[in-house]
């Protein structure tokens, strides 16, 4: 018979405390640095511990969408009701190619740094990720459209256009003050922290 939930639950949390009651030792800590985490000074530090998790897990959070590649991208556009949407972002520009309805699994890969395009996609690839182009965007944004409104703006580097003035630019799901946009940015050499990159996991 398996463990209940709370069998689960009980033994996980025995585990972490062991493991990090082993690494504050090796740093030199002592028993009584666990107790502060539960005095009331302890509270700051939790907050820490809890953005680090939350950072690491939202990492590796898959966003499961649904193309429809029987849709145009003005379509898919529309799906999006954004507030705004570049009049760019066409199917002349961002031709997409495949067939049949098919499901993906995206994720969202924040840095927390200045990074360059190159970087990016080596440092996704190393993950067992890739880039994701305009269609997974769209897909994104219409049936997940509260992401968009967090704290950073997500880039889509699978897919790419040249203005008539010669300079490439990539779509991105743009969110201030409670908007949506969808909109194209430079391509440029290197991207702040508040950007994420949209990819999907390759193929096993």
């Amino acid at each position: 018979m398996g463990k209940s939930a709370i069998a689960r639950g009980a033994s996980m949390a025995a585990d972490v405390w062991g493991k990090l009651d082993d690494r504050l030792k090796a740093k030199g800590g002592t028993e009584d640095a666990m107790h502060i985490l539960a005095k009331e000074e302890g509270a700051p530090l939790l907050d820490v511990i809890a953005d680090i998790l939350v950072k690491a897990e939202l990492k590796t959070r898959n966003y499961p969408v649904t193309i429809d590649y029987g849709q145009s991208v003005e379509d898919m556009v529309k799906a999006g009701k954004y507030d705004y949407a570049n009049e760019d972002i066409v199917a002349k520009n961002f031709p997409v190619e495949g067939n049949g309805t098919v499901e993906f699994e995206l994720v969202l890969v924040h840095f927390d740094r200045d990074i360059t395009s190159g970087a990016a996609i080596k440092k996704m690839e190393q993950m067992g990720l890739v880039p994701c182009k305009i269609e997974h965007l769209l897909a994104l944004g219409a049936k997940h459209p509260e992401l968009q409104r967090q704290q950073y703006s997500i880039i889509c580097l699978g897919s790419s256009w040249v203005y008539p003035d010669g300079v490439r630019h990539v779509p991105c799901l743009y969110g201030y003050c409670g908007r949506r946009d969808l909109d194209l940015y430079w391509l440029g050499d290197n991207w702040g922290d508040h950007w994420r990159f949209l990819a999907v996991r390759k193929p096993r």
